[in-house]
């Protein structure tokens, strides 16, 4: 759905002979996450509190584990907010045959919506791409960080990292 969205906001924007090679949603990359201190001490805690009513154990944990994985979505939302001058951790990644958009994305409590373009270059633009891992929301990840020809440099974690990479090498 939402890279359907993501395409359905880029096809206006597409030149005469233009088409999208990728469209994808990533992530902005963060200093660290919450995960590992949500998820697993709330696991913990519901584990023992499920025993503690006197109902599975292992409900108590999976229950509580939610609860952790919701926190840990809104507090590493809260640090790309911080890290990224008030951006959210959601991008969508466009590749067409001739350009790289970033986009920017609004994440809502079920769906996410694209709010506008973050990024636009020609793909001629690109002098280096290096895959690098990347601490995105909960594990590292491998992401991209893509150089410009003035030195500029802009760093994503893409959804689908292989097709992202080769889309960018082949422009």
């Amino acid at each position: 759905m939402l890279n359907q969205r993501i395409q359905e906001f880029t096809t206006p924007l597409l030149h005469a002979d233009e088409t999208i090679t990728v469209a994808m949603a990533g992530f902005r990359p963060l200093s660290r996450s919450a995960m590992v201190l949500s998820v697993f001490p709330l696991f913990f805690g519901g584990l023992a509190a499920g025993t503690a009513a006197g109902i599975s154990p292992w409900l108590g944990g999976a229950v509580a584990a939610g609860l952790g994985f919701g926190m840990a979505a809104w507090l590493d939302q809260r640090r790309a907010r911080a890290e990224h001058d008030g951006k959210s951790l959601s991008i969508g990644l466009v590749v067409t045959n001739r350009r790289l958009l970033i986009l920017d994305l609004v994440a809502g409590l079920v769906a996410a919506s694209v709010a506008g373009v973050h990024l636009e270059q020609k793909l001629e633009n690109i002098r280096e791409v290096e895959p690098e891992k990347m601490q995105g929301s909960g594990l590292k990840r491998i992401g991209a960080v893509i150089t410009f020809r003035d030195g500029s440099a802009t760093r994503v974690i893409p959804a689908k990292t292989k097709p992202f990479l080769e889309a960018l090498q082949a422009g």
